[in-house]
C-alpha cells in the first residue's frame, strides 16, 4: 500500500464522509511528517497496538527499524526525498 492508497482507504472508511479527501490527505501528511521529524531527531515513534519505528544509522544508508506488535523486526531502507 502506498500513501495515495492509504489516503483513499481512510477517506472511504468514514461512515458519513464528513472529512473531504483534501483534508484526509493533509491529516495523513501531517502524521507522516511528524513521524519523520521525530525519527530524524533520533527518537522512536511508538504506536500502540501497531509497532515501534526507530532510525538506525548505517555506513552506507540510514535504515528505519520497525518493530511490529508481535515483536517481529523489519528494516526499511529510507529513500532520499526529492524536492
Amino acid at each position: 500500500m502506498n500513501k495515495e492508497e492509504l489516503i483513499f482507504k481512510v477517506f472511504e472508511k468514514q461512515k458519513n464522509k464528513k472529512i473531504d479527501k483534501k483534508k484526509v490527505t493533509e491529516i495523513v501528511n501531517l502524521v507522516f511528517n511528524e513521524m519523520s521529524d521525530t525519527l530524524k531527531k533520533g527518537n522512536e515513534v511508538k504506536i500502540s497496538d501497531f509497532g515501534i519505528f526507530s532510525l538506525t544509522e548505517n555506513v552506507e544508508q540510514p535504515i528505519t527499524k520497525f518493530t511490529l506488535k508481535n515483536k517481529r523486526k523489519v528494516w526499511l531502507k529510507n529513500k532520499e526525498e526529492k524536492e
